[in-house]
C-alpha cells in the first residue's frame, strides 16, 4: 500500500512538472510571437501590418460594387465625409495612381476603418485594412496587425470580413453569374 502511495505521488509530481513546463512553453511562444507580429511583422511596404484579402475582380468592377454597396447602406459611409471613394495616392511617381483609399464606417461602434485597394492584374484586386479610427472620446487611431492585442486584432479582421469583404465578394458573384460583369481573361 505504501508502494503505490509512493508511486502515485511521483507520477503527480511529474505530471505538475510537465503541466508547468508545457504552460510556460506556451506563454514564451504566444508571446514571440506576439513580439515579431507587433515589432518585427512590419519591415515592408508603406502599409506593413495591413491585413489584405485578394478579390478576383478589376479594380473598376471592385468600385463600383462599393459604390452600390455605399448607395444601399448609408451608415458605411463615414459622417461628415461626401466623397464614397476618398482620393488615389499620387504622391510617389513611380507608384502613381496605385492606392486608391476608400473610407468606411461601423455606425455601431463609431469606427472609421481606412481601406485601400490597387490592381494586381487586369482581373485581381488587392484590398487592405490598414487602420481602425475611433471617433468616440479620445480619437485614437489603431494600425491593425499592430497595435490590437491578438484576439482583439482577429476579431476586428473577421468582423471587417464579414461586413465588406463577404460582402464586395458575394456581389461580384451575382454580377457573374447575371452577366453583368466582364472581366479579360
Amino acid at each position: 500500500m505504501l508502494v503505490i502511495i509512493s508511486t502515485n505521488a511521483n507520477m503527480i509530481k511529474k505530471s505538475k512538472k510537465y503541466l508547468i513546463i508545457g504552460f510556460v512553453s506556451f506563454i514564451l511562444i504566444w508571446g514571440c510571437e506576439e513580439f515579431f507580429r507587433r515589432v518585427i511583422g512590419g519591415f515592408a511596404g508603406s502599409f506593413p501590418y495591413a491585413e489584405s484579402w485578394t478579390i478576383h475582380a478589376p479594380e473598376s468592377e471592385v468600385l463600383e460594387v462599393i459604390n452600390e454597396m455605399k448607395q444601399e447602406n448609408h451608415s458605411l459611409q463615414p459622417p461628415n465625409d461626401t466623397n464614397v471613394i476618398a482620393k488615389r495616392d499620387t504622391s510617389l511617381k513611380e507608384y502613381a495612381d496605385r492606392w486608391l483609399y476608400i473610407y468606411f464606417y461601423y455606425e455601431d461602434t463609431k469606427e472609421i476603418l481606412y481601406t485601400t485597394i490597387s490592381p494586381i492584374s487586369p482581373n485581381f484586386t488587392s484590398f487592405a485594412l490598414y487602420c481602425i479610427k475611433n471617433t468616440e472620446g479620445i480619437h485614437t487611431i489603431k494600425l491593425i496587425n499592430k497595435d490590437y492585442w491578438f484576439i482583439e486584432n482577429r476579431l476586428q479582421i473577421s468582423k471587417f470580413k464579414k461586413r465588406i469583404i463577404d460582402e464586395i465578394t458575394q456581389k461580384i458573384e451575382t454580377r457573374k453569374k447575371t452577366n453583368k460583369y466582364f472581366y479579360k481573361k
